[in-house]
């Protein structure tokens, strides 16, 4: 994560493309948000979008719109309306060959024509772009555009899964609770099993598994104290699951301490 900060420093200030790696659950939005935020773009849009969220074809016509006279629809083009500001987009592994295509000539040209019509306007964009599978992987087997692809990994950030940080749990699983309870609540504290558990489970959704079951947690725990009993059963069955079969050996040696908490609390800003 330490390498993540540094690499935000110093590519927010430039207007470049980038390309987010990670996992499901590992809060690619919230970086993407962050290079806007520190960017001279703070003041103008910042547009998500799922690419796995539509078909295909639905998809080409949400991000490049669709000439007026060919449809009764009157689709806005998508990039206009982020104009000066920061499109993400999300499972950009998602879009077809073609849309990939099209996505190619923006980034290289920075104009959009509408699909169905003729030439293009100029736009004033920042793109970032998130997949949870390796692009490389796809342009291997012919699934993702080579030259889109080359074109998106010249800067690239690979977000870390939870269980290869697991230091950085007791900081993040704090920074749940505060702010979910009330400003007058004391935060509640975990007892030994609850801790050998949040910090030995692997944590397969990331940070996405992590806050729900934080949230699910705080909404039964009683008297100030989170115990193994209020933690959801599927999360101490599979860690117990993983004790017994030797895949989880003392979990407690896992908590390292503040790296990530230092880094954080020890830079104002970015």
């Amino acid at each position: 994560m330490r390498r993540v900060c540094d690499m935000i420093r110093r590519i927010t200030p430039a207007n470049v493309t980038v390309l987010l790696c990670g996992e499901n659950g590992s809060d690619k939005e919230l970086i993407a948000r962050t290079l806007h935020y520190y960017s001279p773009r703070k003041d103008a849009s910042f547009t998500s979008l799922d690419c796995a969220g539509q078909l295909a074809h639905l998809m080409e016509l949400e991000l490049f719109g669709l000439e007026k006279e060919k449809s009764s629809v009157d689709r806005s083009d998508f990039f206009k309306k982020v104009q000066g500001g920061t499109i993400f987009l999300d499972n950009i592994e998602a879009l077809s060959l073609k849309t990939q295509t099209k996505l190619l000539d923006v980034l290289q040209n920075k104009k959009i024509g509408k699909v169905g019509g003729s030439g293009g306007n100029e736009i004033d964009v920042r793109i970032i772009v998130a997949s949870s599978e390796r692009l490389e992987s796809l342009v291997k087997k012919g699934e993702f555009y080579e030259n889109l692809y080359y074109r998106l990994s010249a800067i690239q950030i690979d977000i870390p899964s939870l269980r290869n940080r697991t230091e950085d749990l007791p900081f993040l699983i704090d920074q749940i609770l505060r702010r979910d309870i009330s400003s007058t609540d004391k935060v509640p504290r975990r007892d030994s099993k609850a801790k050998e558990i949040l910090y030995g489970y692997v944590w397969p959704g990331n940070l996405s598994e992590l806050e729900g079951v934080i949230t699910h947690t705080l909404s039964s725990a009683h008297n100030g104290v989170i115990t193994k009993e209020y933690l959801p059963t599927k999360i101490v069955n599979t860690f117990e699951a993983g004790i017994r079969s030797g895949v989880i050996t003392n979990p407690r040696e896992q908590f390292k301490g503040q790296r990530f908490k230092a880094l954080l609390l020890g830079k104002k800003k970015l």
